[in-house]
């Protein structure tokens, strides 16, 4: 399950092939070594992860304010904090630039409180503090 344990959610969404053409695996394989990495370093019990099609999940990107067309895109969701706590990674990328180590990076930054939590419905990415 997704949000179950009290851990929180990363959520990663791609698409197979963006508006130029260019593949998404190569976003989905940097997901892949983003998760093994961490769940290496924390433990399986830190943080659950879901890759998903951008285009099959257009709901749930509605959540955080996204759409499909702003894949690739990260965002951390705290579900059983009170008020729930949202992150979205702060800066449209390309395929080219979505990388394990860009990601492990949000990871580490969200961990630490140094990207601002979303508040509501918005549609803005959120700058690093």
């Amino acid at each position: 399950m997704l949000f179950s344990g009290g851990k929180p959610a990363c959520i990663v969404f791609t698409n197979s092939i963006d508006d130029k053409g260019i593949s998404g695996k190569a976003a989905r394989r940097a997901t892949l070594v983003a998760a093994k990495e961490w769940i290496g370093k924390y433990g399986v019990e830190s943080m659950n992860f879901f890759l998903g099609n951008s285009w099959d999940h257009v709901q749930a990107m509605k959540e955080f304010g996204l759409k499909a067309k702003d894949a690739p895109i990260a965002v951390i969701h705290h579900v059983h904090r009170n008020p729930q706590a949202k992150y979205i990674m702060n800066r449209k990328i390309t395929y080219s630039e979505f990388t394990s180590r860009r990601l492990l990076r949000f990871f580490s930054k969200v961990q630490k409180g140094k990207v601002k939590r979303m508040k509501g419905r918005m549609s803005h990415r959120y700058e690093e503090l």
